[in-house]
């Protein structure tokens, strides 16, 4: 009961931002232990957990092509190629595909802000009205974009390490490569529904208005050729995803029973090659005259989302009280919900409730409300459920946010230029939403269980 208290507690004030979310994740780690349900070295233990010490890695090597113009410079590159021609559809198209892609491997607010100002300076160059639809359309949707992009990769969203380290819990692994293959499928099918929706239910006018990708050669011509520190930070990020992915590409060559399998998988595991990958760029020099490396520790530190970090340590401390059958909440759901008759109709209301609710609070709120009770009930063997595919799916329903600039941080970047209305983006976000909560329910949880077998 304690710990059901505390969880409710948390949650209100997720929910409500009573105090600034991260306080209040800070407050769960110490109500846990003041109220003995975890003593402090495992409570506390949470904020040193392998997903934070992951993220941490994550932040810097992201933070480190964002500080060299590695990010502008793939924007640009994008938007400048010569099949946009003169159409502003193709354009459209090409600017938020760019954004999805880098937005699976840097952070979604760099990006968004990134893309949100290379189109307010296309909007300007082209001198194309910033209150039509086509620049309020483009607006809207680069924040949209970056939210799909991110689900390509399990390090595309905070939340996606989330559902992984609750999984980790039931000693699951998910491979990195693994992950793509559910998570590239869902992110095209989410990126035509949004497509479907810019057509008919935003409908810019595309064929009023002519751009051409001239002023993003001309920006990518300023930007010169690539120097020294843009190819160490590439170098790192591509040796990085090389040793995430390793794992699983390794046994189709030498079979899962290989000794260097078994290493791999057991020592350099994702968080210890993000450190090493990070502390890298502390090591390699851009000026060794001039002592200069690729990262500095101030600009580390001022890449790294500490509320994030706390956010995580707090979700994944309240989502494991709440299912430990140790303290009793696991066992209390378990029998509570035994009563349900048709207990695979968790899988679509699940989904369906955090889609809807994400869109109006704390997405990590709304994920350590449902995940953990969700997992208790598909963990039974008599559920037909399996719980590795349905937490992946919740997980994507967070990600699902569109409506309001309120669902998620990088929604209110757009509204900085004052061309954009709420009305407009809460339109066009809840028919997006819409979309990708269906085909989540008839198409990913079914990739999922097919991809992620339960039991193993």
């Amino acid at each position: 009961m304690r710990s059901l208290g505390i969880f409710l507690w948390v949650i209100c004030w997720w929910i409500l931002e009573t105090i600034p979310i991260p306080a209040t994740s800070f407050l769960a780690l110490g109500l846990l232990v003041v109220c003995g349900v975890f003593p402090a070295q495992v409570a506390f233990g949470y904020w040193a957990s392998w997903v934070n010490i992951f993220l941490i890695g994550a932040f810097i090597i992201g933070q480190a092509m964002n500080i060299h113009g590695l990010n502008q410079r793939f924007a640009y590159w994008m938007v400048s190629r010569p099949f946009i021609g003169n159409s502003s559809w193709r354009f459209m198209v090409a600017l938020l595909s760019a954004c999805a892609l880098l937005s699976a491997i840097a952070s979604n607010t760099v990006c968004t802000i990134i893309f949100t100002s290379v189109a307010l300076s296309f909007i300007k160059d082209m001198n194309i009205d910033p209150h039509s639809r086509f620049s309020v359309t483009l607006l809207i949707c680069v924040p949209w974009a970056g939210s799909i992009g991110g689900t390509a990769t399990p390090v595309g969203a905070a939340t996606h390490l989330y559902t992984i380290g609750i999984l980790a819990d039931l000693n699951y692994r998910i491979g990195f490569l693994h992950w793509m293959m559910f998570g590239v499928p869902v992110m095209i099918l989410a990126m035509a529904a949004m497509f479907l929706v810019i057509k008919f239910v935003l409908r810019p006018e595309l064929g009023e208005i002519q751009v051409t990708s001239a002023f993003a050669r001309q920006e990518l011509a300023k930007l010169g050729s690539m120097k020294r520190a843009e190819k160490i930070s590439a170098a790192v990020l591509l040796v990085a995803l090389a040793f995430w992915m390793l794992p699983d590409l390794l046994p189709l060559f030498v079979g899962h029973d290989h000794q260097a399998v078994h290493w791999l998988q057991t020592y350099l595991t994702w968080p210890v090659v993000a450190i090493f990958a990070a502390v890298a760029l502390f090591l390699i020099p851009i000026n060794w005259r001039e002592r200069e490396f690729a990262m500095t520790w101030d600009q580390a530190v001022a890449g790294i989302h500490w509320g994030v970090l706390a956010l995580v340590a707090g979700a994944l401390a309240i989502g494991n009280a709440l299912s430990s059958q140790e303290v009793g909440l696991g066992l209390f759901f378990s029998r509570a919900l035994n009563s349900i008759s048709e207990p695979y109709v968790l899988v679509p209301v699940g989904i369906v409730v955090i889609a809807l609710l994400t869109n109006f609070a704390s997405n990590f709120a709304t994920l350590s409300a449902i995940v953990p009770v969700a997992i208790v009930i598909a963990s039974d063997p008599n559920s037909g459920i399996n719980p590795v595919a349905m937490t992946l799916c919740l997980g994507l329903g967070a990600a699902w946010a569109f409506a309001l600039p309120l669902s998620t941080p990088i929604n209110a970047i757009p509204f900085a230029s004052g061309f954009v209305r709420i009305s407009t983006m809460f339109k066009g976000g809840m028919v997006l939403a819409l979309l990708c909560t269906l085909f989540t329910i008839l198409l990913a949880y079914p990739l999922a269980d097919w991809i992620f077998s339960w039991p193993r």
